[in-house]
């Protein structure tokens, strides 16, 4: 079920929030940078309440540094309740890596595991 669609035609963006079996489920498209990023935290905010948000980057295709700063701010807010979902070998789980957030935040590269 679709709660929401947030999308922005210049930065390739948009965000599709809906309620699955393993949780409230946030996936996003496009690329996650300095002009999207804003538009990301308002959409994990919209459902921030969830007790457990997924936010799937399956098909996210680039992330930079202000994606990372918007996770950042998030799991200190809401800590083990945000859990991220990278398609393996992709290029913005390859900036978490980087970045060493990998080893801060729960991964995960399928729905339903860790």
């Amino acid at each position: 079920m679709t709660e929401m669609i947030r999308h922005d035609a210049y930065t390739q963006f948009a965000t599709v929030h809906e309620v699955g079996p393993h949780g409230a489920v946030l996936h996003v498209f496009g690329d996650v940078d300095r002009l999207s990023a804003p538009m990301l935290e308002a959409a994990i905010d919209d459902v921030a309440g969830a007790d457990l948000l997924i936010v799937n980057f399956a098909k996210c295709r680039y992330m930079d540094a202000s994606g990372l700063t918007v996770l950042v701010r998030e799991r200190k807010r809401l800590g083990a309740r945000l859990q991220l979902l990278f398609k393996p070998a992709s290029s913005p789980l390859r900036v978490m890596q980087v970045a060493g957030l990998d080893r801060i935040f729960s991964v995960v590269t399928q729905l339903g595991r860790t």
